[in-house]
């Protein structure tokens, strides 16, 4: 499973449209990537009914099946290795596509070892590091935390459908800001309406109001998935190359390190304490530290 997430998921299609389009990536990559929001949307609520009438191991099995019957042929006909000429078309004005291409780093070719010794590189890592352990812990927690409070489970599960689906616009939006202004400014501004949305819902603990709920979903929903529609094109303006594959399964790496530790570290904390505040406050400071980490990237507009 493991393996057929990660070759399914983020990093074939950034490196695929980072070789489609020179320049101008992040609304490209961020419309690439809608379709993981609406599969949220669908599939949450999809699952939680699968679950209630057939029990969990039957459910699995036939979004397995779902999977296989749908993503397989659709990766088979549209993923092509070469670039296509349409690519050219997004290039400055007066540069081929090779120049575009090239453009920025002059005749340096990056390599995974060269890139380590670059701040950029370890900003980015740690951006995925604490943002995946904040917002990965909030997402697999957020069902249990809700019924916790007094949520039915199938509300529960609708709110985190809502979060996928607020995600659509909310990579758009990224992508644009991304292309508009800079990937750093594009990642504060995500990490910031993430951090607020945690802190609204943890206050579900003092202020009983629905509204703290909608307020969560907004801010939460809109900046979630917006961190690969900002680091997808500036790594590629940064270290495009024939070694981009390898440097950008770097970065996913340190994603799958806060994704696993920050789950894991959120029920522990649970177990002990019968209680998710101080779980969703660690998971707040460590959107702070993402905020910290994406100050440091010195990126300006992103091509």
């Amino acid at each position: 499973m493991a393996v057929g997430t990660t070759g399914t998921s983020i990093m074939p299609h950034t490196l695929i449209i980072s070789r489609w389009f020179q320049v101008r990536r992040g609304l490209p990559i961020s419309c690439a990537l809608t379709g993981m929001g609406v599969g949220i949307f669908i599939v949450v609520p999809l699952a939680q009914y699968l679950i209630d009438t057939v029990g969990w191991r039957s459910a699995f099995m036939y979004l397995g099946v779902l999977v296989l019957c749908l993503v397989v042929p659709i990766s088979f006909f549209v993923f092509r290795k070469e670039v296509p000429p349409s690519s050219i078309q997004n290039t400055p004005p007066g540069q081929t596509a090779s120049q575009a291409y090239s453009q920025g780093e002059g005749e340096v070719i990056w390599t995974l070892r060269l890139c380590r010794r670059t701040l950029f590189f370890w900003a980015v890592c740690c951006i995925y590091i604490f943002s995946s352990f904040g917002m990965s812990s909030v997402v697999i927690h957020l069902v249990a935390y809700l019924v916790d409070v007094g949520y039915p489970r199938m509300t529960a599960a609708m709110v985190l459908s809502l979060v996928g689906l607020l995600s659509v616009p909310g990579r758009i939006l990224f992508g644009l800001l991304t292309d508009r202004y800079s990937g750093r400014f594009s990642l504060i501004t995500s990490f910031t309406c993430s951090n607020l949305g945690i802190l609204a819902l943890v206050s579900l603990y003092y202020i009983k109001l629905s509204v703290m709920l909608y307020v969560f979903v907004v801010l939460f929903g809109l900046a979630f998935g917006a961190r690969t529609a900002a680091i997808g094109p500036m790594a590629a303006a940064r270290f495009q190359g024939p070694h981009f594959g390898a440097i950008f399964g770097f970065f996913l790496l340190s994603q799958n390190i806060g994704a696993m530790a920050g789950p894991w570290l959120m029920g522990y904390l649970f177990d002990i304490s019968k209680d998710y505040r101080l779980a969703f406050l660690i998971a707040s400071a460590s959107l702070v530290m993402a905020i910290i980490s994406s100050s440091l990237t010195g990126q300006k507009k992103s091509s």
